[in-house]
């Protein structure tokens, strides 16, 4: 079989269970079709914020996944050791809970699952962060992606958060939303860094092309 012949393969083989290969969930087992999830099985995906997520991993005693999906990130918080938190309202919480059983790990006392939706709702289908990061372990990371929702989690913060010992890793769709959490940040005194997308996103495209989609990590500016 020519080299062609094996990349082809290799990439229309459809596996139940596999393993990531690169990056910062590596060695991690998932159940994940390679056809639609190879970005993620090789480590390319949004590997530009890897470097980020490791700085807020190795700075924080509790991490938490706001918009966990089937769990990719959490099972890197998980290899941590460190206190973790998933925070997913849909149907892919299932996912979540059965791709972290694969690799050992069990709800429990230091890695929870909160299935309300994170904001300013006033039913209990929400929960505040300020309500979210009662007496957890200081610093806190909070990894946020939920599609539009980002301003309304960051106003839910409350006056009396502790700021100075939260940081953020965010993911915004649109300028506009990226401009107010931005600015709502740095005026609580954060330090903004937008991270630029990959080189290679211009021939590997996302799985849902948006016309704004891009990331920013903040820390408080006397950390």
């Amino acid at each position: 079989m020519s080299l062609k012949q094996k990349v082809k393969t290799f990439f229309n083989a459809r596996i139940v269970k596999s393993t990531v290969m690169t990056g910062v969930s590596k060695g991690m087992k998932l159940n994940y079709d390679i056809n639609n999830r190879f970005q993620h099985l090789l480590g390319f995906y949004e590997r530009e914020i890897y470097k980020y997520l490791q700085k807020g991993f190795y700075k924080a005693e509790t991490l938490i996944d706001v918009g966990a999906n089937d769990g990719y990130y959490v099972l890197a918080m998980l290899k941590t050791g460190k206190s973790v938190i998933a925070c997913e309202p849909g149907n892919a919480n299932e996912e979540l809970i059965k791709n972290a059983a694969l690799n050992g790990f069990e709800l429990n006392k230091q890695y929870t699952l909160v299935k309300q939706l994170i904001g300013n709702g006033a039913t209990e289908e929400w929960i505040s962060i300020n309500k979210l990061l009662k007496d957890k372990d200081k610093p806190v990371f909070i990894l946020v992606d939920i599609d539009g929702a980002e301003f309304d989690l960051l106003q839910s913060c409350g006056d009396d958060l502790d700021y100075k010992n939260i940081i953020w890793l965010f993911e915004t769709h649109s300028t506009d939303l990226e401009k107010q959490c931005m600015n709502f940040l740095r005026e609580k005194g954060y330090t903004i860094t937008l991270i630029k997308n990959a080189w290679w996103r211009s021939v590997i495209k996302e799985s849902r092309p948006l016309p704004h989609n891009r990331w920013f990590y903040a820390e408080y500016s006397n950390a």
